[in-house]
């Protein structure tokens, strides 16, 4: 399981660890969260639709309020993405900004039994999301709301979101926004923001963390001990990465049961 040792990140520090994925016109089409150096983690499909376009393919990325692409070396997709199955519907990037590794702590990944726990006692939540608009660069926000009693699904979370002062013309992006569980600066990692019908307008679902934790640790891990990365590509030797047969086999056990 990947966690992550320290674990306080306020509105300022999530804003500098967002990350925005846009189109090849520029326009945002999926939130993401910095995890670690050179590493991404945002929704599978949004990423896999735009590179997969007959016209105007590939897409581009900016970490906080930064106006410059980073470099992508790399994209990951999870290997049941393809299956359509929202639990799993991530993907990891690879980049580099050529910058100097920023002074500033990751977020904590919380396991389905910590969060479970602390659940009990602590009900808000903080996310950040890009508030989209007719306008070329869509602003990039904290939101707070609250843990909701149920869920599209149980094995989503769910959360309440006042919407504060917002125009009518804006639409929040909600793909992709990770999702914290606790008091700004005190704040673990819990979800990822995914599309999905919620029972009304002010709520929103999120891809619990701890479901795909273990397949980021593994992609992480096995690309950065054989890859060697300079500011254009990456040379590998042979990556022994999940596959979709290992996926399913993992799953068929916890069906069963």
């Amino acid at each position: 399981m990947l966690f992550f040792s320290f674990c306080r990140l306020g509105n300022k520090l999530s804003i500098k660890r967002h990350a925005t994925v846009y189109d090849s016109n520029m326009q945002p089409i999926a939130n993401g969260i910095v995890i670690a150096d050179g590493w991404i983690l945002t929704v599978g499909t949004a990423v896999e639709t735009v590179t997969q376009a007959t016209v105007n393919s590939g897409y581009n990325v900016r970490i906080g309020r930064g106006k410059k692409s980073v470099r992508v070396i790399r994209t990951f997709y999870h290997p049941l993405v393809p299956m359509k199955m929202q639990l799993y519907n991530v993907a990891l990037i690879r980049y580099v900004s050529g910058k100097r590794k920023p002074s500033v702590d990751y977020p904590c990944f919380l396991t389905q039994n910590q969060f479970e726990s602390v659940s009990k006692i602590i009900k808000k939540i903080s996310f950040t999301t890009r508030l989209s608009t007719k306008r070329r660069y869509a602003k990039l926000k904290p939101k707070r709301g609250r843990l909701s009693r149920s869920c599209v699904s149980e094995k989503f979370i769910c959360s309440k979101v006042k919407a504060g002062k917002q125009n009518k013309n804006e639409s929040m992006l909600i793909d992709g926004s990770p999702l914290y569980l606790g008091e700004p600066g005190d704040s673990r990692m819990a979800g990822l923001g995914v599309y999905m019908k919620t029972t009304n307008k002010s709520e929103y679902a999120f891809i619990p963390i701890w479901s795909v934790a273990d397949w980021v640790g593994t992609v992480m891990k096995e690309f950065d001990s054989k890859c060697t990365i300079d500011r254009r590509s990456a040379t590998c030797k042979q990556l022994k990465l999940p596959s979709i047969e290992d996926m399913i086999m993992e799953l068929q056990p916890m069906e069963e049961h």
